[in-house]
């Protein structure tokens, strides 16, 4: 009697604990899901299709001025628009910060179609390697002329036309895909746990008239029904959030189809239908579609013309 009841008690613990793995890969799916959509499925267009919204943006930086000044570096003299230089200076065996030096210039980012001013950007991921020189040690971001980037951020179409961008830059040779990685071994950890849970809950219930075989049936059902319950909730989470966002952009590209001019607008509206494609594919396929359903979810459709 007391070694069943051991056991009893350590299945619970072992159940308890199973729950709580679940739970707490459960709020970093749901933490991090709608980021990871938002850069999975962000409206990539060239500068002279977008309208006021958000964008991913491929283009080059150049001087606003148009002139031939230039702006070097400190640490290896290139001709730039930005720059960030870190320095540290070994003093008694350690090293010490020094105040960062920064300067830059108007810029704006140009692609084949157009171009945009930059009015609020920051350059992120873009230091090269740390360079040592004696008891100096120094590193620098920088954004130079000419150099392709991507660009992260806030389009605002003005009324002359004119484009403005405020966001994240990242210089074409530092930027790498968000990876998926973390999110997928959460949500993988989310099924195991719950499947663990459940048997171990089970456990306490065995049914001799039944058997085991009923049991592992209901077991798998119910695990499942959980399952499927946590992807319906997490596609909601992550995905509302999206389809506001391409509503939006969907009633700008509407509004703006006698403002802009003809080709302008047929590029905006050709890049948001190839991404309101891929949406509605995915968004049609099972249990994403269930959710849909179930949560009333607004799924961006395609614009003619």
């Amino acid at each position: 009697m007391t070694n069943s009841q051991s056991r009893l008690k350590n299945r619970r613990w072992w159940g308890l604990l199973f729950l709580t793995l679940a739970v707490i890969s459960g709020v970093y799916s749901f933490s991090n899901v709608s980021s990871n959509v938002r850069h999975k499925h962000l409206l990539d267009c060239p500068i002279a299709g977008t309208v006021s919204g958000e964008y991913r943006l491929t283009a080059s930086a150049y001087r606003a001025d148009g002139t031939d000044n230039i702006l070097k570096s400190r640490l290896n003299s290139s001709n730039v628009v930005y720059y960030f230089l870190e320095e540290e200076a070994l003093i008694d065996g350690k090293w010490v910060a020094k105040v960062p030096v920064s300067e830059s210039v108007d810029y704006l980012l140009k692609d084949d179609s157009g171009e945009v001013f930059v009015v609020n950007g920051r350059v992120i991921n873009a230091f090269s390697r740390e360079v040592i020189r004696g008891d100096s040690r120094r590193r620098e971001a920088m954004l130079m002329v000419g150099e392709p980037a991507v660009a992260v951020g806030q389009i605002q179409l003005g009324e002359e036309g004119t484009r403005t961008f405020s966001g994240e830059i990242t210089p074409s040779r530092f930027h790498t895909s968000s990876g998926e990685t973390l999110l997928t071994i959460a949500n993988y950890a989310v099924y195991i746990n719950i499947f663990f849970c459940v048997v171990t809950i089970a456990a306490d219930y065995r049914s001799s008239r039944y058997g085991r075989g009923i049991q592992t049936i209901v077991c798998m059902l119910t695990t499942y029904i959980l399952i499927l319950c946590y992807q319906l909730c997490l596609y909601r989470e992550g995905q509302r959030p999206l389809f506001e966002q391409y509503n939006s952009l969907r009633s700008q590209l509407i509004t703006k189809e006698r403002s802009l001019p003809r080709g302008e607008w047929i590029i905006g509206v050709d890049a948001y239908n190839e991404h309101v494609s891929d949406i509605n594919s995915e968004a049609r396929s099972f249990p994403m579609n269930l959710s849909v359903a179930i949560f009333d979810l607004q799924v961006p459709q395609e614009i003619e013309r």
